[in-house]
């Protein structure tokens, strides 16, 4: 029986899913949720996954929930190419990559990221309130009961979120430079989960035009490179973008609010337009 994948195409989280089965060369079946629609909300989808978050993914009448973890069960479950070292030591390594995802990477830092610049063409002043609907349409994953949403009704968007927010990916965006200049992937010599858990996000940082990040960092750089000329990133990130006008803004809003999120960042030269 194939294994059932409930996804979105922007997640983030799903196409870290999509490209493990795509590296194992896997045939899944995909129930595709949409979640600006409110379907990761609806009590049918709530009694597979509580947190109303993509993906879930159903294998033999097991349902397991949590990116990270389907991606383990993913490498232990399936034939095909290894996608975990086979030294313990190396082992922890890429559980220490995939950790880190889960730890800031993903909320708050890619939610705010993606929200202020592809949310809206600018940068908040100062602290800025949204309503629900309008954090729901740009969130790229809305939680229950809505982390995203619940920041922005507290607190909203302010400097010192943004700020936190590129400085936890330069911090990371760092130590891959420092990692990848001895090794040519991040958990050693054999690509593995933890490459394909950071490529969606270095991936949304390029849709978001802030991949000034990396612009000093050649290891970064080249890794990125060698990421996108994998068969698996076009079959489970860029082939999903949808809907493009989305990706479009990314690009546009991006590009116009680059030298505020450099500002904020700090030590960051605005390159001659």
């Amino acid at each position: 029986m194939k294994p059932v994948l409930y996804h979105h195409g922007m997640s983030v989280c799903a196409a870290k899913v999509r490209m493990a089965f795509a590296e194992k060369g896997i045939d899944w079946e995909g129930r595709y949720v949409d979640i600006r629609a409110g379907e990761s909300h609806t009590p049918e989808y709530l009694s597979l996954n509580p947190k109303g978050v993509v993906p879930t993914l159903i294998h033999d009448d097991t349902v397991i929930v949590e990116s990270t973890v389907i991606c383990e069960y993913i490498q232990d479950a399936f034939d095909g190419p290894d996608l975990a070292p086979t030294d313990a030591a190396s082992r922890a390594w890429m559980r220490n990559w995939t950790k880190r995802i889960d730890e800031g990477l993903h909320f708050p830092a890619t939610a705010a990221l993606t929200f202020v610049i592809a949310g809206r063409p600018g940068l908040p002043k100062a602290v800025e309130r949204f309503t629900p609907g309008m954090a729901m349409a740009t969130d790229p994953e809305p939680t229950a009961p809505g982390r995203l949403r619940d920041l922005l009704e507290a607190t909203g968007i302010s400097a010192s979120t943004l700020r936190a927010a590129l400085r936890t990916f330069d911090k990371a965006i760092a130590d891959m430079e420092a990692a990848l200049k001895g090794q040519p992937w991040l958990a050693g010599e054999t690509f593995s989960l933890a490459d394909i858990s950071f490529a969606p996000y270095v991936t949304r940082l390029d849709c978001l035009q802030l991949g000034w990040l990396w612009d000093h960092r050649p290891a970064v750089a080249d890794w990125y490179q060698r990421m996108g000329s994998r068969p698996s990133h076009k079959l489970a990130i860029t082939d999903w973008f949808d809907p493009i006008e989305e990706i479009e803004a990314m690009k546009r809003n991006g590009h116009e609010t680059g030298p505020v999120l450099r500002a904020l960042l700090g030590n960051r030269e605005t390159p001659p337009s």
